[in-house]
């Protein structure tokens, strides 16, 4: 209702009736403002200046009022006023719009009744009003939920569940035609159509446990396939969330379409057992390599095993004789004589040194080069590396400087280890250093970190920057004029980098081209306590030096020796040195012979080449182990073997000690002077 004054246009012909009622609103105090309009086009006046609240309309048969000629508001009420008799008259006007009509009686009392149905009328255009909101309202809110319903992709449905299992459908989005190509109107007028006639017949048991969970008041989510009206096969998700709603259950569900996110499933399922097929079939080709790398590098081995029989066999000849003929043992020999011997011995020296870095390379690769530390006087290593240089260097008249610290009295370490590095790095010094320069060798200690250094440098050719990275790899050497213009195997630095490591070392290098190098190998420092060490790396506190006297022989006046050997010249020259030193020599070919021989002559020592024919040197030492009469005779097992693992080999099968070819005979000599002193004496 409105709060101010209500706006009443009275259109009637006659101004007794409207002047009464006019007098009844003042009379009773009525809030009303009434407007007079005597016909049709006073009153559409009015109504477009004032919009009027209610519209009396007075209205007879003389006075013939067209109704359809007022032009009305939907939204204005309007009452007729009929003159008694003309009712049915008033009734024909609810056609046009009409609230109510009022006969006039002469007692006026239509005039008390019309301010309440003025009032009825006004607040009935109010709620009508108000309706009329709220329906648009509804209305705006449906149309935004139609939109946003049809703006996806996804189909939404409520369900209702009734408790004798009765499904209702309550709301299916448009959608679902786009979804199935089947009109909405088929799952609206019945649900069951869902399952007969869209779902894949393989997943219709799965969508029918989905519905026994629904109507278990159970949430579900599940995958299915649907088949659209045009043969299309594609895949759903189907959520739908149970809600209580009294006694029935009410389902809200959302299915969307998931063809392409399972195509997709599908394609990285393929692409994973594609990629595990080129997985399975790298492994197996990479297994097949390994298995191929490990038989080349079995080959390599035997290889260097053979090539290293082959080798040092006639080297041992050579120094051998060499070495005989040093000692004077057959007669004197004159000063160029005993010089050309002496530069037989080292070419074959020589020789044997690069043969011994090809087999250490493959120590080292194999993880077999051990260590044997002891402490080991500095003074000592300077020397005896430097030593190995002083002729070459003479020869280039290249001045060779020493130059060490004197607190670095002594290191633990493997001496000819260490020897080995500087003698390389010394040799390289003057390889490339050219005639009339200088090199040295300078021994720094730092106290704080307990290291000692040994400094190689020279004055040479230098090494180009690029080319310094290279420097440490085995078989490489710098490419160029070097290469070209200096001999070598390209081992020397490798086995350098690869002892210092073993040392628990490193190695730095400092080089310019023309101007001259600096290689600095830094090894700890421990004096004294071999605890110190690093771990896992053997001390050997019992090796005796160079320099000991030999052992006396307590034993029989003339031992008997037996010396297995197939290369015939080998063993004349070792027969012939050792029958020189007094000992008895019985030579055995072949395996089978040393074991006949060894049974008849029962000999103080056996000398037992590994490789022989008939029956292998290893094999010859366990049937001599496993004979009780001659199970303690003393075996030295000789071999150009000399490969990873190889000593070891020999002392598991019975042998007491192991010397690789080419032997030193004075090494050869004090050994077996060692073994006799232990051994019993045979009967």
């Amino acid at each position: 209702m409105p709060t101010d004054r209500i706006r009443v246009l009275y259109l009637d012909q006659y101004s007794r009736d409207h002047s009464r009622f006019e007098a009844f609103a003042a009379k009773h105090r009525l809030n009303y403002e009434v407007k007079v309009a005597l016909d049709i086009e006073q009153a559409t006046a009015f109504i477009d200046r004032h919009a009027p609240d209610m519209i009396i309309v007075d209205y007879d048969l003389e006075a013939q009022v067209d109704l359809n000629g007022l032009k009305l508001p939907s939204e204005v009420t309007f009452i007729v006023l009929v003159a008694p008799g003309n009712e049915q008259t008033a009734v024909r006007t609810f056609k046009d719009g009409a609230y109510a009509y009022l006969v006039k009686d002469q007692e006026e009392h239509y005039l008390e009744a019309l301010p309440l149905i003025i009032t009825q009328a006004l607040q009935s255009q109010l709620d009508f009003s108000q309706h009329k909101q709220t329906e648009e309202v509804l209305r705006r809110s449906q149309e935004r939920f139609k939109q946003f319903v049809s703006s996806i992709s996804d189909h939404i449905y409520v369900t209702q569940i009734k408790p004798d299992g009765r499904v209702i459908n309550q709301y299916i989005s448009p959608n679902v035609e786009d979804l199935t190509g089947y009109p909405a109107t088929i799952f609206i007028e019945d649900w069951a159509q869902w399952s007969a006639l869209v779902i894949h017949p393989s997943d219709r048991e799965l969508a029918a446990r989905q519905a026994d969970q629904l109507s278990q008041g159970q949430s579900s989510k599940i995958e299915y396939r649907l088949i659209r009206a045009d043969g299309e096969v594609i895949w759903v998700r189907d959520s739908a969330q149970v809600k209580p709603n009294g006694s029935s259950l009410i389902v809200y569900g959302v299915i969307s379409d998931i063809t392409e996110y399972k195509q997709l499933e599908e394609a990285l399922r393929a692409e994973r057992a594609s990629l595990a097929e080129r997985v399975q079939e790298r492994t197996a080709a990479l297994t097949a390599t390994n298995l191929e790398l490990a038989q080349a590098l079995k080959a390599k081995d035997e290889f260097l095993a053979n090539m290293s029989h082959e080798l040092r066999t006639p080297l041992s000849t050579i120094l051998g004789m060499t070495e005989i003929l040093e000692e004077q043992i057959y007669g004197d020999l004159t000063h160029k004589q005993l010089s050309y011997v002496q530069t037989i011995e080292e070419s074959g020296r020589h020789l044997l040194n690069m043969i011994n870095d090809i087999l250490d390379i493959s120590k080292i690769q194999a993880n077999t080069l051990e260590l044997h530390l002891k402490e080991v006087p500095v003074s000592t290593i300077c020397a005896k590396s430097l030593h190995w240089v002083n002729q070459a260097a003479f020869q280039k008249q290249i001045k060779v400087q020493l130059n060490y610290h004197e607190l670095v009295d002594s290191i633990w370490a493997d001496e000819r280890r260490v020897i080995q590095i500087l003698v390389n790095l010394l040799t390289n010094a003057v390889k490339f250093t050219p005639e009339a320069g200088s090199i040295g060798l300078e021994v720094r200690s730092d106290s704080e970190h307990q290291l000692v250094q040994f400094t190689v440098w020279d004055t040479g050719i230098g090494i180009a920057q690029r080319d310094l990275q290279r420097l440490f790899k085995p078989f490489v050497q710098i490419d160029g004029s070097l290469s070209r213009e200096h001999e070598g195997t390209g081992l020397g630095l490798a086995l350098v980098y690869h002892l210092t490591k073993l040392h628990g070392g490193s190695i730095a290098v400092e080089s310019e081209v023309n101007v001259g190098s600096r290689f600095t190998v830094t090894l700890p420092w421990r004096q004294g306590n071999p605890a110190n060490l690093a771990p896992n790396l053997p001390v050997d506190t019992s090796a005796q030096s160079d320099h000991d006297p030999e052992l006396s022989f307590t034993g029989p006046t003339l031992a008997t020796i037996l010396f297995a050997e197939d290369n015939q010249a080998n063993a004349e020259v070792v027969a012939s040195y050792l029958t020189a030193k007094g000992y008895r020599l019985i030579i055995a070919k072949n395996g089978i012979e040393v074991l006949e021989k060894s049974k008849q002559q029962k000999p103080d020592l056996i000398l037992m080449d590994i490789q022989m024919p008939e029956v292998s040197g290893l094999e010859a030492i366990r049937r001599l182990r496993a004979d009780q009469s001659l199970a303690d005779v003393p075996i030295i097992a000789v071999t150009a073997l000399a490969m990873p693992d190889d000593r070891q080999r020999c002392l598991e099968a019975g042998a007491n000690e192991y010397l690789s070819k080419p032997v030193s005979f004075k090494e050869l000599s004090r050994t077996i002077k060692q073994l006799l002193a232990k051994a019993p004496v045979l009967t």
